[in-house]
C-alpha cells in the first residue's frame, strides 16, 4: 500500500447534514415571493412551483426506458420504480445486472435486479461499515468495494447476497469515491491517498 500526503485545503465544512434540495428550492422560492415579483403571472408561476416543492418529500428509483417523450408518469417507459431506501449523498452503482445503492447517508444496503428491480439484498446493515457514508460504491473483479466516512472499507461479493469478503480499516476520513485503474485500488482521504494493490 502506497501513499501519498495530499496538499492542505482549508475549506469551510457544514456542522451537519446538508440540506434536501426540496427545502432549499421551497427557502428559494419563498424568498423570491417575498422580495415580490413585478409580473403578476410571476407571482403565480412562483407560488405554483412553490406547491410543488412541498409535494418533493422522499426519494425514487426510475427505470427509464429510452424512447419515451413527454410525460411518462403512468407510461409504459416506467420499466419499475423502488420508492425506499434511496441514497442522498452516494449514487448508485450498476455492476454485473445489479444495482447497489445505500439508504441516505447510512450503512444499509440494497441491491436490485437490474433488469425488473426487485431486491435481492433488502436494506440490510453492512456492521463494519460505521458512520456516514458518502462515496458511492464501487466494483470491479466480480466485487464490490463500500467506503464509509470513518475509514472502513469493505469488500463484499458481487452476488444475490451479502457476502463480505474483507474489512480494512484506515485512520483518516474518507468522502471521495474509489477509484479502480487495472488493478491498484485508490482512496483518497482528507490528508492522504492512498494506492492498495497486489505485490
Amino acid at each position: 500500500m502506497t501513499r501519498a500526503p495530499r496538499p492542505s485545503r482549508r475549506a469551510a465544512r457544514p456542522s451537519s447534514e446538508p440540506r434536501g434540495y426540496d427545502e432549499f428550492g421551497r427557502a428559494v422560492v419563498d424568498k423570491l415571493i417575498e422580495l415580490g415579483a413585478e409580473n403578476a403571472q410571476m407571482r403565480a408561476e412562483l407560488r405554483h412551483a412553490r406547491e410543488e416543492l412541498r409535494e418533493a418529500r422522499g426519494a425514487a428509483l426510475f427505470a427509464i426506458k429510452p424512447g419515451g417523450s413527454g410525460d411518462l408518469k403512468g407510461t409504459e417507459s416506467i420499466a419499475w420504480t423502488h420508492n425506499k431506501g434511496t441514497p442522498y449523498v452516494p449514487s448508485p452503482l450498476l455492476y454485473d445486472g445489479r444495482l447497489y445503492f445505500f439508504s441516505g447517508n447510512n450503512n444499509v444496503l440494497t441491491c436490485l435486479d437490474a433488469k425488473t428491480g426487485k431486491p435481492v439484498i433488502d436494506s440490510q446493515r453492512v456492521e463494519d461499515l460505521q458512520g456516514n457514508v458518502y462515496a458511492s460504491p464501487v466494483g470491479a473483479g466480480g466485487k464490490v468495494y463500500l467506503v464509509a466516512r470513518g475509514g472502513a472499507t469493505v469488500v463484499i461479493k458481487a452476488s444475490d447476497k451479502l457476502e463480505v469478503l474483507a474489512t480494512n480499516q484506515l485512520d483518516e476520513q474518507f468522502d471521495a469515491s474509489p477509484a479502480v485503474a487495472g488493478k491498484e485500488l485508490f482512496l483518497r482521504g482528507q490528508q492522504h491517498l492512498y494506492c492498495i494493490a497486489e505485490k
